[in-house]
C-alpha cells in the first residue's frame, strides 16, 4: 500500500509538471504513431507491448490520456497496483479534462469492487461487466475484424478499456509551443564607435569593428541572467612633433552582467531588451606632451559602465536563433593609466571621452531546444 501511495505521488508530480508539448514535427509524429500502435496492440491483447508503445508516446508528448491508456494496459495485464496508481494520479492532478478524470474514477471504483478476484479474471459462470455472451455483438460495436480503421470497441474482456476520448480531441489540443528556458551562448559581430565627446581624442575617433559574446540563462520564459564582453576598435589621426601625422589604433573593451527581458515567452520570435553594469576601458592612445612629443606609449581610460541594449532574434532551428541588436554604452571614466610605468591618475576632464554605440548581427545557441 505504501509503495502504491508513493508511486501515485510521483506520477501526480510528473503529470502536473510535464507540459503537453512536442519538440519537433518529427517527434510529434513519432509520438502520435506510437500512440496508435499502442491502441492496436491493446486491441490485440498484447498488453505489455502496448504499455511500451504508450510509454514511448508519453515520454515525447506527456498527455494525461496516454497515462490513462498505460493504466488500462496494466489493469488488463493483471497488474492492478500499477493501474490504480496511474488512475489515482489522473484523478488527483489539477487541469485534467473532466471526462477523463471521471473515467479514471470509474476505473478506480471498478478495481475497488473487484474484491479478491484478480484483474482480468472473472468468476466461473459470470460474464465480465460490459461484455456480451459469446456469439452476441454489443449494441453499437462491431464483430472482430470489422472495426472501422482507427476505432476499437470500448468494452474489453479485462478492465474498462482505453480512454473514451477521441484521438483527434486528444492530439489536436496539444500545445506544441515550448516556453524558452535554460542556458545559452551568443556571439555578435558588427560595427560601433564613439559618440558624445566634445574634445579630442573622443571627438576625432572613427567607428570600427565590434565583436561581442557572452552567456545567458533564461531562468523564466520572460527573464534571463546574462554576462558578456564587447570589443570595439577605433582609430584617429594626430600630429607628432617628430613624425608628423600619425594614426592611433584604439580598443574599447567592457565586461558586464545584468538582465535581459523577453517580450515573448515561446515561439520563433524573441524580441528583448538588456540592462547591464560592469567595467570599461578605452586603450591605445599615445600620451603627447604640450610640445607635441610622445612621452607615453599607451594611455588607458577606464571606469564603471552602464549598458542598455535591444534586439530581435528568430529561431531558425530548435537550438539556434539569428537576429540583430543595438547597444549603447555609458562608461563613467574615473582614471587613466600610462603603460610606460606611471601609476593610475585621476582623470581631470571627460570632455574628450565618448560614449559608445554598437550594432551587429547576433547568433545565439541554446542548450535546451524550443
Amino acid at each position: 500500500m505504501t509503495r502504491g501511495i508513493f508511486t501515485c505521488l510521483v506520477l501526480v508530480t510528473a503529470l502536473a509538471a510535464a507540459p503537453a508539448v512536442a519538440q519537433t514535427d518529427e517527434e510529434f509524429e513519432v509520438a502520435r504513431q506510437a500512440y496508435m500502435t499502442g491502441e492496436q496492440l491493446f486491441n490485440e491483447g498484447r498488453f505489455q507491448e502496448a504499455i511500451a508503445a504508450f510509454q514511448q508516446s508519453y515520454d515525447i508528448v506527456p498527455i494525461p490520456d496516454t497515462m490513462y491508456n498505460i493504466a488500462a494496459c496494466y489493469e488488463a495485464a493483471g497488474q492492478p497496483d500499477e493501474a490504480r496508481a496511474r488512475y489515482q494520479a489522473i484523478v488527483n492532478t489539477p487541469g485534467v479534462a473532466p471526462d477523463l478524470a471521471a473515467q479514471a474514477q470509474e476505473s478506480l471504483t471498478r478495481l475497488a469492487s473487484a474484491g479478491q478476484t484478480p484483474t482480468g479474471q472473472t468468476p466461473t459462470g459470470q460474464t465480465p461487466t460490459g461484455q456480451t455472451p459469446t456469439g452476441q455483438t454489443p449494441t453499437g460495436q462491431y464483430p472482430t475484424g470489422q472495426y472501422p480503421t482507427g476505432q476499437y470497441p470500448t468494452a474489453y474482456q479485462q478492465g474498462g478499456g482505453l480512454t473514451r476520448r477521441q484521438m483527434a480531441t486528444i492530439w489536436d489540443a496539444v500545445d506544441r509551443e515550448v516556453p524558452h528556458q535554460g542556458p545559452g551562448l551568443y556571439f555578435s559581430i558588427g560595427g560601433g564607435g564613439p559618440v558624445g565627446a566634445t574634445d579630442a581624442p573622443g571627438s576625432i575617433a572613427d567607428p570600427g569593428l565590434s565583436i561581442s559574446g557572452g552567456m545567458l540563462w533564461r531562468i523564466i520564459p520572460y527573464l534571463s541572467l546574462l554576462g558578456e564582453f564587447e570589443l570595439v576598435t577605433s582609430s584617429y589621426t594626430y600630429n607628432d612633433a617628430t613624425w608628423g601625422e600619425e594614426t592611433a589604433d584604439t580598443f574599447y573593451l567592457d565586461v558586464a552582467a545584468g538582465l535581459r527581458g523577453h517580450f515573448i515567452a515561446s515561439g520563433f520570435w524573441d524580441p528583448w531588451i538588456d540592462v547591464a553594469g560592469g567595467y570599461a576601458t578605452w586603450t591605445g592612445h599615445p600620451k603627447i606632451s604640450s610640445t607635441g612629443s610622445i612621452i607615453g606609449s599607451d594611455v588607458a581610460f577606464s571606469g564603471a559602465l552602464l549598458r542598455v541594449g535591444a534586439g530581435l532574434d528568430m529561431f531558425v532551428t530548435q537550438y539556434i536563433a539569428l537576429g540583430a541588436r543595438f547597444d549603447f554604452h555609458v562608461p563613467i571614466y574615473s582614471e587613466y593609466e600610462v603603460t610606460s610605468g606611471s601609476n593610475p591618475t585621476v582623470l581631470e576632464s571627460e570632455d574628450g571621452l565618448p560614449y559608445w554605440w554598437t550594432v551587429g548581427v547576433n547568433c545565439s545557441f541554446y542548450f535546451l531546444s524550443i
